[in-house]
């Protein structure tokens, strides 16, 4: 894995949504602790949130760093649920 261009077409494909068995698998476990290694690098360079298609990986995960306490936190196949009103 390794950070794309933002002209990398593959970052304007929609990602897939992450099954129960997927998450189970060892090729997940290893592509989230690539992902996890990454990020620390762009945390230390002051990065906030690294989402999976960034770096080639094509599902619906990101991870990010809680402003206070520094701890990392997974989600997966995320969803918007509400906007904003404004503009």
């Amino acid at each position: 894995m390794k950070m794309l261009q933002h002209t990398s077409p593959l970052l304007r494909r929609k990602a897939r949504l992450l099954t129960a068995s997927d998450i189970e698998s060892e090729e997940f476990k290893k592509d989230l602790s690539n992902l996890t290694a990454i990020f620390k690098e762009q945390q230390r360079a002051g990065g906030v949130a690294l989402a999976a298609p960034q770096v080639g990986w094509n599902v619906r995960l990101f991870i990010m760093a809680d402003l206070v306490t520094r701890e990392l936190e997974t989600f997966v196949n995320p969803r918007i649920t509400d906007r904003s009103k404004k503009q």
